[in-house]
């Protein structure tokens, strides 16, 4: 037997039945998550160093977790750094291959073009929080240029 509701999802359970709303079923982005730069409590506190000092990996300092954020419009990211590292967020539509690597240091990558929001210096200290108004994708990079090039420490935040 097929049945079809538009407002809902019906579920059955043993003899009784219980109309869902698709927002309790599959439930509604968040209003606000935490992403994290970095991790010293994950892998070796000197990975890049190896075995047998640490794990030979410098993924677990270098990463963003989670690598994607989903929340709602209106909804707020708190950036949360772990290690050397710094925030950049930038406008919906800019991708991975659009970030320049061609300007900046060896250390920093600083293409601030198109970004809504970069972590302060000193890099201990540049937590922020970015409330995003607008849905869409959002590329966020660390701006440590061997953290981005080397070791993939990007994501998104994806607002619904």
């Amino acid at each position: 037997m097929r049945v079809r509701h538009v407002l809902g999802i019906l579920v059955l359970l043993g003899t009784g039945v219980m109309l869902l709303s698709p927002l309790a079923a599959f439930g509604a982005p968040p209003d606000s998550a935490t992403v994290r730069f970095g991790s010293t409590s994950v892998g070796s506190p000197d990975a890049r160093n190896g075995p047998p000092f640490g794990d030979a990996s410098t993924h677990a300092l270098d990463r963003m977790r989670p690598r994607t954020a989903v929340i709602a419009a209106g909804g707020t990211v708190d950036f949360e750094v772990d290690g050397f590292h710094q925030v950049v967020v930038y406008q919906v539509g800019k991708g991975l291959d659009d970030v320049d690597l061609s300007g900046g240091t060896p250390l920093l990558i600083n293409d601030f073009a198109g970004a809504i929001a970069v972590g302060t210096l000193p890099f201990a200290a540049s937590d922020i929080s970015v409330t995003f108004m607008a849905p869409g994708k959002y590329l966020v990079i660390c701006n440590v240029r061997p953290h981005l090039v080397e070791n993939g420490q990007y994501g998104w935040v994806d607002v619904k």
